[in-house]
This record gives C-alpha cells, sequence and structure tokens, in this order.
C-alpha cells in the first residue's frame, strides 16, 4: 500500500512539473527547474557560429540522414537531439553538449570524472540509433 502511494506521489509530481512548463531534464542535482528553452546558449555573430561549426563535440554519439546531431550529456547520461537552443561549453578543446545549462558547472569542474560513464552510454546510445531509436531534443 505504501510503495502505491509512492509511485502515485511520484507520477503526480512528473504530471504537474511537465504540465506547467517545467522541466527536469536530468534530474541531477545540479539541474534546477528552469522554464524550457531560457537557457539557450547560441552563437552571438556569424563569426561565431562559423567557428562552432568547426568545434568537435566529443558527447556527439550520431548524425541522421538530415544532418541533426545527437549527444549524450555527460553529467546526467540522458540522451538527446541537438537543438538550436542546446547548452554547451568548451573543456580542453572540445566542445560538450548538455541537456540543461545546470550540468556544465559540473562538468568543467572535473571532467575526468564523468568521462566514462558518458563513453557507455554514448556506446549504448549508438547501438538504439542504429536500430532506429531516436532520442527527442534537448529543451533546456
Amino acid at each position: 500500500m505504501r510503495k502505491q502511494f509512492l509511485l502515485v506521489a511520484i507520477l503526480a509530481f512528473v504530471f504537474i512539473a511537465s504540465y506547467s512548463g517545467y522541466a527536469y531534464a536530468c534530474g541531477s542535482a545540479s539541474c534546477s527547474a528552469e522554464k524550457s528553452g531560457s537557457v539557450a546558449i547560441s552563437p552571438a555573430s556569424a563569426e561565431e557560429e562559423s567557428e562552432l561549426e568547426e568545434v568537435e563535440f566529443a558527447n556527439v554519439f550520431a548524425v541522421d540522414e538530415e544532418g541533426n546531431e545527437y549527444a549524450v550529456c555527460p553529467i546526467s547520461s540522458s540522451a538527446f537531439k541537438v537543438s538550436e537552443g542546446t547548452s554547451y561549453s568548451m573543456v580542453d578543446g572540445k566542445g560538450y553538449y548538455y541537456c540543461c545549462a545546470g550540468c556544465e558547472k559540473p562538468f568543467q569542474a572535473d571532467p575526468e570524472k564523468h568521462m566514462s560513464k558518458m563513453k557507455k552510454t554514448m556506446a549504448e546510445a549508438q547501438k538504439k540509433f542504429e536500430k532506429g531509436e531516436r532520442p527527442g531534443e534537448s529543451h533546456m
């Protein structure tokens, strides 16, 4: 009985959170409830956009036939489709996409801590991708 109540409470919380427009993309302690799309990081100029195209993103595991990139967040290990507003940063000369802006600082603080889990998750996500499964877009 207690387990059923807990399950119902969790489902209610998830429903309310998603209905109100707030996204808890990764569930990690670094993420906070932020309005979807409110933390978009995008290049400020055409020159910066051109430079971004030349950046190697280390956590991209696939590109579909339309040129859409798919990445794994190094903190939450969630797979997602990269969109125009996806958060990213540079670490040791490589780019990393994040499921939300809250994952950027913890990764920058200690990237090595998260690398092995990220690489394992990328391999699993790539296998699913090859079978036709496509993750959704990051909205944070």
